[in-house]
């Protein structure tokens, strides 16, 4: 699965790189920290998932996830932030993003729903698939 971080501090994203590549079937393929960086990486990369934050340096993570749910497929899009009020859930959920969690608390939960999201794969990739 092919996963795109997205996220201003460096910090964080290199814990996150850390945390889910031990995933089994986790390819992290890029991370961007503002809101023009994440629209070209989702372009150019073609990630299945999306980890993405609210508050940018430059821009915002709603706008990101604005343009990338127009695409059809989408991407999977994780909202991880730190703005988890329940306004911001529910734009974001209104938005198209399949998960919001709390980055302080719940980081947790999203390494649990990347392995989930891999077996869900696995059992829906059918003979004929090459990887």
């Amino acid at each position: 699965m092919r996963l795109l971080l997205v996220d201003d501090s460096v910090v964080l994203l290199k814990a996150l790189s850390q945390e889910f590549s031990t995933i089994a079937g986790v390819e992290i393929v890029g991370q961007a920290k503002d809101e023009a960086e994440a629209l070209e990486s989702y372009q150019s990369l073609k990630p299945e998932v999306i980890i993405l934050d609210i508050c940018l340096k430059q821009g915002s993570g709603i706008n990101v996830l604005k343009i990338i749910k127009k695409n059809k497929p989408s991407p999977i899009v994780i909202m991880l932030t730190n703005y988890s009020c329940p306004q911001y859930e529910r734009t974001c959920m209104e938005l198209g993003a399949n998960y919001f969690f709390d980055k302080l608390t719940e980081i947790p939960k999203v390494s649990q729903i990347l392995k989930e999201l891999i077996e869900q794969n696995k059992k829906g990739k059918n003979s004929n698939h090459v990887p």
